[in-house]
């Protein structure tokens, strides 16, 4: 007899709770899961708003693979979480916070992992986006390619398909692409030496041409001093007897030689009339023995 006698009316509900033998075990099953999620909190899930372990990489640093040591796998498993993709168990915050910069046009990062057991990986990349893989790479390891990689933070998850952990290694490179140019430093311009005023006295003379002289601030025509005679000296602008010598009596020195006369008196001089008193013929001019000509 069933348990309510109503419920014989009801084919589908007696059927259930008077199962045959061989259906009961699944049936409980079913039924404890769904008793078991009536009440119970909200599954954790990953969140790129954590902070993981912080890395930094330039686009000329990751020409080259760059490798990171992490534990995979975690207690977040991924199949309750309807806003991430793929299947498998992580932690909630990230494992890596990347940090990439100075990648150029078309850059491509390509991260793999490779482990001790069957692993998966998770990224959420810095357009926001969110990226999954489980086997890509081989040998039960994930690959993720990220095509027009661009500048920015990169949340990486390193999990594991079932919910036992394992050591991994993670892996990161550009493929492609080009390294963004870097701005060469501004030369600063050298101090010139400060050229010293005339002022200051310190300033170097000009150089003339030949038979000028630096006179007052400009090159002039050099004067050339005359060639005087033998024993006399060019003083006064005019030539100049350098040693009057002394003539014997009744001889006066004129014209450069000693001439018969008397001192005082007018002599006839070669070449020309005669002298006034005190004045004496030099050069064809009379003058003074100061050298003042008279006209």
């Amino acid at each position: 007899m069933p348990v309510l006698p109503f419920l014989d009316h009801v084919p589908v509900l007696n059927a259930f709770l008077s199962p045959p033998r061989a259906l009961r075990p699944v049936l409980g099953l079913v039924l404890g899961l769904g008793l078991a999620g009536v009440g119970a909190p909200a599954a954790a899930c990953p969140q790129w708003q954590m902070t993981g372990q912080q890395v930094s990489f330039s686009a000329g640093q990751l020409m080259t693979p760059q490798t990171l040591s992490v534990v995979a796998g975690g207690d977040v498993n991924l199949g309750n979480c309807q806003s991430v993709p793929g299947n498998g168990y992580v932690i909630t915050q990230p494992d890596f916070d990347l940090s990439l910069s100075d990648l150029g046009a078309n850059a491509t990062l390509v991260l793999q992992v490779a482990g001790q057991c069957d692993t998966v990986l998770l990224v959420n990349d810095s357009g926001g986006r969110w990226h999954f893989d489980d086997d890509s790479a081989g040998d039960l390891n994930p690959r993720i390619t990220i095509t027009g990689a661009q500048n920015g933070v990169y949340d990486i998850w390193v999990g594991t398909y079932n919910p036992s952990t394992c050591p991994a290694t993670l892996s990161l490179q550009l493929a492609g692409g080009q390294i963004a140019p870097q701005q060469q430093p501004q030369q600063q311009p050298q101090p010139q030496p400060v050229q010293p005023s005339p002022s200051q006295g310190t300033a170097p003379l000009p150089t003339c041409p030949q038979g000028y002289v630096f006179v007052n601030g400009i090159c002039d025509l050099a004067q050339q001093q005359p060639v005087c005679p033998q024993g006399y000296a060019w003083t006064g602008s005019v030539c100049q007897p350098t040693q009057q010598p002394v003539c014997p009596q009744g001889m006066v020195f004129a014209n450069g030689a000693c001439q018969p006369g008397q001192a005082g008196q007018m002599q006839p001089q070669p070449g020309g009339e005669a002298c006034p008193v005190g004045q004496e013929r030099i050069l064809g001019v009379c003058q003074s023995p100061m050298g003042t000509p008279v006209n």
